[in-house]
């Protein structure tokens, strides 16, 4: 293969965007790689959403910043800012849309993070009550999980089907659950790899510890939704003192308010 062929391999977005979206990034998170790094692990924790890599999540962040910057810019030159002041406003607008734009992925990356992690959460009971029925079937741990996978959907279905293309490709069991616990950080599930593994390294019955999992995380569920009943009566509290009560007391003293207001101004009867 000679020069040419060689550069022109791969898509215009690996010769010529992504190099140009490296050379940002690093200008941005600077020589260390500790933040890009810090970044990869918070985009694999949201499911590595638009498939976007460090590289162009920063310069996604940075294109957004610059988007903003000069949307108002163009609008503060419409509208014409002729004194000092409409002037120094309209380099706040831009300094602070620019900032805005730049900073909101962050959060919207967290967000997703605990809508991830909250979805596990929520399906990881369901999912060991159906490795507990395969086990009991006679499958294998392995098997019974390629079950969930085709009978599940979601984040949670998503991260065994890794754990099982791990598995395939010659990771240990025991290395290929704990690759899961680095990609979701949530405690019930890191229980359970837990009680996996400790169970695989002792020789216990797979399906015995399914059994226990799925009856701890049953009873979890269940204090987890009386926590949140009990808590319901004090969140409800502000909404109603804020709209619901002021609202009671006007449909109530309203017209008694009006009615004294009426025979005031009349004044005294003779």
């Amino acid at each position: 293969m000679d020069l040419d062929e060689e550069l022109l391999k791969g898509t215009f977005y690996e010769r010529n965007i992504y190099p140009m979206l490296e050379k940002i990034a690093s200008l941005i998170a600077g020589e260390g790689e500790s933040k890009r790094e810090k970044l990869e692990r918070h985009l694999i924790s949201a499911g590595r959403p638009g498939n976007l890599g460090p590289n162009e999540f920063i310069a996604l962040q940075l294109v957004l910043g610059l988007l903003s910057v000069s949307i108002v810019a163009i609008v503060a030159l419409l509208i014409g800012p002729t004194t000092p002041r409409g002037l120094a406003l309209a380099i706040i607008f831009a300094a602070v849309a620019g900032m805005a734009s730049y900073i909101i992925p962050r959060f919207y990356l967290k967000k997703m993070i605990t809508q991830r992690e909250n979805e596990v959460r929520k399906t990881l009971p369901f999912a060991i009550d159906l490795l507990v029925v395969s086990a009991e079937a006679g499958l294998g741990f392995d098997m019974a999980l390629n079950r969930v996978v085709q009978k599940m959907e979601g984040a949670l279905a998503l991260e065994f089907r890794r754990v099982l293309e791990e598995i395939k490709l010659g990771t240990p069991r025991k290395r290929a659950l704990r690759n899961m616990l680095e990609r979701v950080d949530v405690d019930v599930l890191d229980s359970f790899v837990s009680a996996i593994i400790q169970a695989e390294e002792l020789g216990a019955s797979i399906g015995e510890v399914l059994r226990i999992q799925a009856e701890q995380m049953r009873t979890d569920r269940r204090q987890r939704i009386e926590k949140k009943a009990q808590e319901a009566p004090v969140k409800m509290l502000i909404p109603m003192v804020l709209f619901i009560f002021p609202t009671i007391f006007i449909v109530v003293l309203g017209p008694v308010i009006l009615e004294v207001i009426t025979q005031m101004a009349e004044g005294p009867a003779l």
